[in-house]
């Protein structure tokens, strides 16, 4: 393991070999009905299985257990893990706060769940996308948080409050789809607002950084609101929306073919 600084904490340590997203989101979704049961990984240019992993040299061992001990722990405990969904059955038996056809609100506050632990997640994994460009299967993934950049870095390290600036959407999937994937921070631009959105295995994030964030839009958010809300919905389109443009571009291998019937 090499010597170098740590990209959160600044300070000069042996580096560990970190994950844009945890480890563990690999194992929950190996698919035991296939002769290779690795993960499904799709790129601009390839859907492959393959036991590869995002991974490098990013952070030092004391900011790895940190992003552990504050959101990681907590989330991959409450993920789809391909058996049970916690969240989603959390809710399920919680009364809400608001409803319409399509979405279904909860006090996070009410329902007991720990919304700091979901919004220091999202952070986490939209500021390992930003301060590193990350590589795989001769890919690049990474999104700019640009003057957010900071600030977040010093709210992860507990050196500074949550940014101001920025608030976190978090929704429970009811869908199978978004329950058994996962996808790494994509960027939106919405006026002069950047809208960054990410997926883990049925919890989807959507975070918004800059502009003039409204009280209605600040409503929304799991950690500024008293409410710290959690909303459930059928997410589809939104897997959809970030999954489905690769499909144009992507050479989907034999095995896939074979196994899916694409």
């Amino acid at each position: 393991m090499p010597i170098g600084q740590c990209k959160l904490c600044l300070k000069t340590k042996v580096i560990r070999r970190s994950h844009l997203v945890p480890r563990a989101l690999y194992e929950m979704s190996r698919d035991t009905r296939a002769k290779k049961p690795d993960p499904v990984l799709m790129t601009r240019r390839v859907a492959v299985r393959t036991n590869r992993q995002i991974e490098d040299y990013v952070l030092c061992g004391d900011c790895e257990q940190r992003f552990n001990k504050n959101g990681e722990d907590w989330i991959l405990r409450h993920v789809d893990n391909g058996k049970h969904f916690p969240l989603l059955q959390t809710l399920k038996l919680a009364i809400p706060f608001r409803a319409t056809q399509r979405i279904v609100a909860f006090s996070g506050a009410a329902v007991g769940i720990d919304t700091e632990k979901l919004a220091y997640f999202a952070l986490s994994v939209l500021w390992r996308s930003s301060v590193h460009e990350w590589r795989i299967l001769g890919q690049t993934t990474s999104v700019s948080l640009g003057v957010h950049e900071e600030p977040v870095r010093k709210y992860l390290l507990g050196e500074d409050a949550f940014p101001s600036d920025v608030h976190v959407l978090v929704v429970a999937c009811t869908d199978l789809a978004s329950r058994g994937s996962f996808y790494v921070p994509g960027v939106l631009r919405h006026g002069l607002t950047m809208m960054y959105v990410l997926l883990t295995r049925g919890i989807y994030f959507r975070v918004h950084a800059g502009g003039r964030i409204s009280p209605q839009m600040r409503e929304l958010c799991c950690l500024c609101s008293p409410h710290k809300p959690i909303f459930m919905r059928d997410c589809e389109d939104k897997t959809t929306d970030a999954c489905g443009p690769l499909f144009s571009t992507a050479r989907i291998t034999e095995d896939l073919l074979a196994t899916y019937q694409f």
